[in-house]
């Protein structure tokens, strides 16, 4: 097939029937830079149409041979779908609504303006049709790009009533196919684990009503075979150049695999320290302890040697005594949980009197039936978590009081710190460094939910419950 068109332009055919028209139609055409040819019946038409790519087809409807209509549908038995529009010597509404249902992208009456509109009118399709083969270029590639990765690509509109578009890896990832989401936009958050959800619907109602403009959430899901998937979601609002919301964009990446390596790196630095802990406190420790005691034998012996030996002595068993009381300090600290099911109890109770001395503000552990997690590795995650958050509190909030609660949950545990200093914001988290993400981090390798909850008095405070909901 050849093109008659020397140029990008697109080439427009004139099938009209009467040669002094046909003849203005082409001069005027070309004076608007347009290339246009002109054919005076249907037959020759199709013939030219058969050797030619055409952009455009003005349609005469009253042809020699057959009709416009009858044209058209000659076209559309060869499979051939060339935009057009059609012109008429009759005002007849009938007819041009006829013509508009075949496809027609416009109506030109005959009349004595006709050249005056005429032009303008194929101007506009034309451009129309441009902006459309771009768009069509643009989704043909948008396309090919989003069905090929791996992550989760979808589409709302800025009702966000339902999903206009989601690709194939939904299927792969969630196990449902794309389709079924387009239906049901709930299967989305009905496959988020239940300590999980909340933080995905408060971070998706957030950016529904424009209190945000994007977020990223990390949660846990069960896919359609009952697989535990970690996904890393982001979502994100679109706005034109006047700021008006025209839809919602996000990206959903299944991070299974790296959660499971966190957690293999965080369980081994955890192992490390534990080690090391044991180290210090079984050898390091009893080396100063026995030391210390020789001291203390040295300076009984001592009989009748100067006081400045004896006070050298007693000052070398205080040092040793000291530096045994901090060395059984630090090994604590890297181990602080014992291998024992209710060492976590042990530890809690611990960690509230320290902070109540340290701090000199009221620190209780309230744990009124025992709580079993025979899991060392679990255990010590939850003990680091419990740490962070009241260190945060007497750091941060300002409190008169913090409590530490250990309690069964629903057939898992619950770990509970609250205080009633300042309430905790949003915002400090990027500014308490990174704490907070630790958090968030040791309770992601343990499967345990995180949730931050304003205290119930008056004066604020801060409630975070660490829920772990299978042992």
């Amino acid at each position: 097939m050849t093109s008659y068109s020397h140029s990008n332009e697109p080439l427009i055919l004139i099938v009209e029937d009467e040669a002094g028209l046909l003849a203005l139609l082409s001069r005027a055409f070309r004076k608007a830079g347009r290339e246009a040819r002109g054919v005076s019946s249907g037959a020759e038409a199709l013939e030219f149409l058969r050797e030619n790519q055409v952009g455009l087809m003005v349609l005469d409807l009253g042809l020699p041979d057959i009709t416009g209509q009858e044209l058209i549908e000659a076209l559309r038995e060869q499979g051939r779908q060339i935009p057009f529009i059609v012109m008429s010597g009759m005002n007849d509404v009938r007819l041009t609504v006829k013509m508009m249902r075949e496809g027609a992208l416009d109506f030109v009456l005959k009349d004595s303006n006709f050249l005056e509109l005429v032009v303008p009118v194929v101007q506009r399709v034309l451009e129309g049709l441009e902006v459309r083969r771009k768009f069509d270029e643009t989704e043909v590639r948008f396309r090919q790009i989003s069905e090929t990765i791996n992550d989760v690509f979808w589409l709302m509109g800025p009702d966000h009533s339902q999903y206009l578009y989601v690709n194939p890896a939904f299927e792969k990832i969630w196990g449902t196919p794309a389709n079924a989401l387009l239906e049901d936009r709930e299967l989305w958050s009905n496959a988020i684990v239940a300590e999980d959800r909340s933080k995905y619907l408060q971070a998706t109602e957030e950016l529904w009503s424009g209190e945000r403009e994007d977020y990223n959430v990390i949660y846990r899901i069960r896919d359609a075979g009952g697989q535990l998937r970690w996904i890393n979601d982001r979502g994100y609002a679109r706005r034109d150049q006047s700021g008006q919301l025209i839809r919602f964009i996000g990206v959903a990446t299944d991070v299974s695999d790296q959660k499971a390596l966190e957690g293999q790196v965080l369980e081994a630095t955890e192992n490390e320290r534990i080690r090391i802990g044991q180290d210090i406190h079984d050898d390091l420790c009893q080396r100063l302890a026995a030391l210390k005691l020789k001291c203390s034998l040295i300076q009984a012996s001592v009989s009748g040697s100067p006081e400045k030996q004896k006070e050298l002595l007693a000052e070398a068993s205080s040092d040793l005594q000291q530096a045994t009381t901090l060395a059984r300090g630090i090994a604590k600290g890297l181990s602080p949980v014992s291998l024992e099911a209710e060492g976590l109890m042990h530890a809690l109770g611990e960690l509230a009197e320290v902070t109540a001395s340290r701090f000199g503000i009221s620190c209780r552990f309230d744990c009124p039936d025992p709580v079993s997690v025979p899991n060392s590795t679990v255990a010590t995650h939850l003990f680091r978590i419990a740490q962070e958050l009241v260190n945060n509190a007497a750091k941060h909030a300002g409190p008169k009081e913090i409590q530490i609660g250990l309690h069964e949950h629903e057939g898992g545990i619950q770990l509970e710190v609250s205080n009633d200093g300042m309430p905790f914001q949003k915002s400090e988290s990027s500014r308490r460094g990174m704490g907070l993400h630790f958090i968030q981090f040791r309770a992601d390798s343990i499967g345990a939910g995180l949730s931050f909850i304003p205290g119930e008095i008056p004066e604020g405070g801060t409630r975070v419950l660490c829920t772990l909901a299978n042992l």
